[in-house]
């Protein structure tokens, strides 16, 4: 289900950013979407209203936007770790941008990418991935089991 909305070209591996807003603007110059000041000041105003750094070393930040274009799921991996303001203070290593459609499951594919990122071993086999093509195979695995 994921793998539909997780292409290669919008992995991003070794990221590294300073605080959320970097992090946004890194990730949505993988987007089909132009309008990224736009789509910027609208997750972080969601955020200061519910944090989405996550614990666990992982984060979704989220939005639904109501323009024509489909699901798009941008994921960035950090070996350092980013500063996000996590409750367990934890530095946040995995990151799934998801930008819903109206017309998509948003909450399906919320929960789908939830259950995969609490699973400790997958995250562990994201974070060991090499390549965006590793990234995509993996998640297609774990969602056939």
């Amino acid at each position: 289900m994921l793998t539909k909305y997780i292409l290669q070209a919008r992995i991003l591996l070794n990221l590294e950013a300073k605080g959320l807003e970097q992090v946004l603007a890194k990730m949505l110059m993988r987007s089909q979407r132009k309008n990224h000041a736009e789509i910027i000041a609208s997750l972080l105003k969601r955020e200061s209203l519910m944090p989405t750094a996550l614990g666990k070393g992982i984060a979704v930040p989220r939005i639904i936007l109501d323009d024509k274009f489909g699901t798009e799921i941008i994921v960035a991996i950090s070996h350092k770790g980013i500063d996000l303001n996590s409750f367990d203070r934890l530095p946040v290593k995995i990151i799934f941008l998801c930008l819903f459609s109206k017309s998509d499951t948003h909450s399906a594919l919320l929960a789908h990418c939830l259950h995969l990122l609490n699973d400790g071993s997958m995250r562990t086999e994201l974070l060991a991935a090499k390549t965006a093509e590793e990234v995509v195979r993996l998640i297609g695995e774990r969602e056939k089991t």
